[in-house]
């Protein structure tokens, strides 16, 4: 089932919307004083900022994307935040402009949850598309489940939640290694990967991941942008303990890290993890009306 011309319009109308009003039009809420710097978290007032225009895109983008806004409108936040992950600087400047390994362990315990600040703006995102399907769309009825099957709601959530994080984790490691050295130690150590780099692993990662999710587990994709945020926070904490840091700062260029995961900032593992979950959501989706219709 290839997608109709009509339809190819709206995703980009979609993508285009989130690029233009946070990528570019927002993007002096987070630009950093020095032009290599990286993006992280704003401060109060300019995340709330962030979080007010990231319902208002979600909910412009649902018109925009009109009559499908309610799957098309939710990749315009993930778009727009990808725009930023693309100029930020990486991490290993952050190690080059913070070469000991207190600084390093400073850094490092500073940006470990941004993630989750990260995901608060997807959501708010997701909640602007839900506000204005609402508006334009009948109530639905609730239906009362029982306690049995919510148990089983709960645990297949938190199934693709793990399950999703270790594909990617997997995924990532092979694709997102710039070049790996041997060390007698650490096993390995790995060069930073360019921002291309990274976008492309993360997409393809979370890509399989929610495909996953979606074909055997009937999950959505928020369970594997989930993830996302749970694997940077680990990987942030895992691959930056203070002796692994000091062995690192002593014997390797400040480029270099045990993990390719270590390299990843959070905004770039939750926009790009947002992107790709989606898109592999909706592959799931089209593979499987091509099995009942195509074949």
């Amino acid at each position: 089932m290839e997608l109709s011309w009509p339809i190819k319009l709206r995703v980009a109308a979609s993508l285009l919307t989130g690029i233009l009003l946070i990528g570019i039009f927002a993007w002096p809420v987070v630009a950093p004083d020095d032009p290599l710097g990286v993006v992280s978290a704003p401060n109060t007032p300019d995340a709330a900022i962030l979080a007010t225009l990231a319902i208002f895109v979600g909910f412009a983008a649902y018109f925009v994307c009109w009559p499908h806004g309610k799957n098309i409108a939710i990749l315009a936040v993930p778009a727009g935040l990808a725009v930023w992950a693309c100029r930020s600087g990486n991490m290993a400047i952050l190690m080059q402009q913070n070469p000991a390994p207190i600084q390093r362990q400073a850094i490092f315990d500073s940006i470990r949850f941004q993630s989750i600040f990260w995901l608060a703006i997807v959501a708010a995102g997701f909640l602007g598309v839900f506000l204005a399907h609402s508006i334009n769309s009948k109530k639905e009825e609730l239906t009362t489940k029982s306690a049995d099957n919510k148990a089983n709601l709960y645990l297949t959530r938190a199934l693709t939640v793990v399950l999703s994080a270790i594909i990617a984790h997997i995924f990532i490691r092979m694709l997102a290694q710039d070049f790996s050295i041997t060390d007698t130690r650490l096993g390995s150590v790995v060069a930073q990967p360019g921002t291309g780099q990274i976008a492309f692993a993360l997409i393809v990662a979370f890509a399989v991941a929610a495909f996953v999710a979606k074909k055997f587990l009937h999950s959505s994709y928020i369970w594997p942008i989930i993830a996302g945020v749970i694997l940077s926070i680990y990987s942030l904490t895992t691959y930056a303990k203070e002796d692994t840091l000091r062995f690192l700062s002593q014997n390797w260029p400040p480029n270099f890290f045990t993990h390719p995961s270590a390299a990843i900032l959070p905004i770039q593992m939750v926009a790009f993890a947002a992107l790709g979950a989606i898109i592999g959501h909706w592959a799931a989706i089209r593979f499987e009306h091509w099995r009942k219709h195509d074949v």
